[in-house]
This record gives structure tokens, sequence and C-alpha cells, in this order.
């Protein structure tokens, strides 16, 4: 079994908004990614997490799709899983 990548989206807030945060998430967890084999997935937490706007779901969650990961979203709340 692949050992996983696991990132707690909550660490950066409750409402995650705009595409700077996205960004910014996104290459937080890019660079811990870089050094890890493609069959470990990339494990996207996102308890305490209440809403996203769509700007932030496409550069955070879009972006990561297109990597070479597996991209696996955990625990999102019924409006986070709406916007994404």
């Amino acid at each position: 079994m692949c050992n996983s990548h696991r990132y707690d989206v909550a660490t950066w807030g409750q409402f995650l908004a705009t595409r700077d945060s996205g960004r910014r998430i996104r290459e937080h967890i890019e660079h811990g990614l870089a050094s890890q084999p493609a069959a470990e997935p990339c494990v996207l937490d996102f308890t305490g997490v209440e809403a996203i706007t769509t700007g932030f779901a496409h550069e955070l969650i879009c972006k990561l799709l297109a990597t070479e990961h597996q991209l696996v979203v955990r625990s999102a709340h019924p409006e986070v899983r709406e916007v994404i």
C-alpha cells in the first residue's frame, strides 16, 4: 500500500477565498510533493473548512489534478463539495 501526503486545509482558515490564496497553498503542497513518488497520493483534508470560492478551488484543486499525483479530497463540508 502506498503512503500518502495529507494536508489539513483548515490550517489556512475556515473560509478560503481568492485565487491568490489557492495558488499560495497549492505551491506549498507542490513543494512537499516534489520529492515524493507519483504513486503516493496527495490527500486534502477539508475538516473544519466551511466554505471555499470557485477561484480558490480552481487554483488549488484543478491545478493539483494536473500533477502526476492522485488527489484525494476528504471530509469536505457539503458547501465545499458543491464548489469542488
